[in-house]
């Protein structure tokens, strides 16, 4: 067990770095500033290793992005590519939030890799940085970019790169910050290789498994003080003057899980306060590890203990092309008291 941490908090200090690196290096204040960004370690099973984060709207989009990634580009990834998104729906919150994976491959085999998801100044819109209060489609908000491969086996593809910066208003400030998480994230690779080079991929392994265990029994510790019976709350919440939404929460312990209900919550809105799936999810669970967040790591033992059901065509989990930039500071908090209002109903 010690040597596990050991190397597991050696694993931690890549992450980290990735996400410090990013923010000196950064031009835009959305990253070196607000630090609206997020940087993770992933798994060659795509579950995350180690996550670190400053804003809870990152804490399952990441993984949903990245797995999206995967998955568009199977049987057609290889050393050296380099794969980004930026769309809430393909695992994203809004689309003004990219994210960068760079795979990592070892005698042909997928291992530990690094994966960054940043808030970029500017992607197209009607409004620049892509706040309109009065979108109703994602196309006014930003330019979706559904997965691409900005390098390809180490070559930078510059078709897609100059597509992306045509769409930006500031194009010498998004390519900055483009080469930043690139740079970042090559060098998190380097680091990965020395790390698996010297303990070797199978104990590297064992130990990430072992940090797996020990957070998800340190949340279901947290979270058995829940009582038996179900806990429900109903959050209301303004989207225009005289028009509210309704978020319905009901929050059942089962076993070692807590189950989330959020399935009754209102029918998405034709303003941009409609939250995908993945943003729901991170303000549903995040009351729940606010109080542990500082002494366990964010990995997917973490995240196991929790199951949150939403539906399609609600304004938790809206349907293609409902605009969505206002989710992280409008619905996402109301989630969040829903959630707290209901455990307090508990006791």
């Amino acid at each position: 067990m010690i040597q596990a941490q050991i190397l597991y908090r050696k694993l931690q200090a890549i992450g980290r770095e990735v996400g410090d690196n990013l923010q000196r290096i950064s031009r835009s204040p959305v990253l070196s500033q607000d630090r609206a960004f997020a940087a993770a370690i992933f798994t060659n099973e795509l579950k995350i290793a180690v996550q670190h984060q400053y804003e809870p709207e990152h804490l399952f989009a990441l993984k949903e992005s990245v797995e999206n990634l995967f998955d568009y580009f199977s049987f057609d990834i290889a050393d050296g590519d380099v794969l980004l998104v930026a769309d809430p729906y393909s695992g994203g919150t809004k689309g003004q939030s990219l994210t960068m994976a760079a795979p990592l491959f070892l005698e042909g085999e997928l291992v530990l890799f690094p994966a960054i998801r940043a808030q970029m100044i500017d992607l197209a819109g009607e409004y620049p940085g892509g706040f309109h209060p009065d979108a109703f489609e994602v196309w006014q908000e930003n330019i979706r970019i559904t997965p691409v491969k900005l390098y390809k086996q180490g070559v930078l593809q510059t078709d897609i790169l100059r597509f992306l910066l045509s769409n930006s208003r500031v194009p010498a400030s998004f390519k900055a910050d483009l080469e930043a998480m690139y740079t970042c994230l090559h060098g998190a690779k380097q680091q990965l290789k020395t790390f698996l080079g010297s303990y070797g991929q199978k104990t590297v392994a064992a130990s990430i498994k072992s940090m797996f265990e020990y957070s998800q029994k340190r949340v279901e510790h947290h979270v058995s003080h829940l009582p038996e019976t179900e806990m429900s709350a109903v959050q209301e919440f303004e989207v225009t003057k005289g028009h509210k939404s309704t978020i319905h929460v009901q929050i059942s312990k089962k076993e070692n899980a807590v189950e989330i209900d959020l399935s009754g919550s209102s029918e998405q809105s034709v303003k941009p306060v409609n939250s995908p799936a993945a943003l729901t999810k991170a303000f549903a669970v995040w009351p729940f590890l606010a109080r542990i967040a500082d002494e366990i790591p964010i990995n997917e033992g973490t995240l196991q203990p929790f199951q949150t059901k939403t539906r399609p065509g609600t304004i938790l989990e809206p349907e293609f092309p409902a605009a969505t930039a206002l989710a992280p500071s409008i619905p996402g908090p109301f989630v969040a008291a829903a959630v707290v209002k209901a455990s307090h109903n508990g006791q």
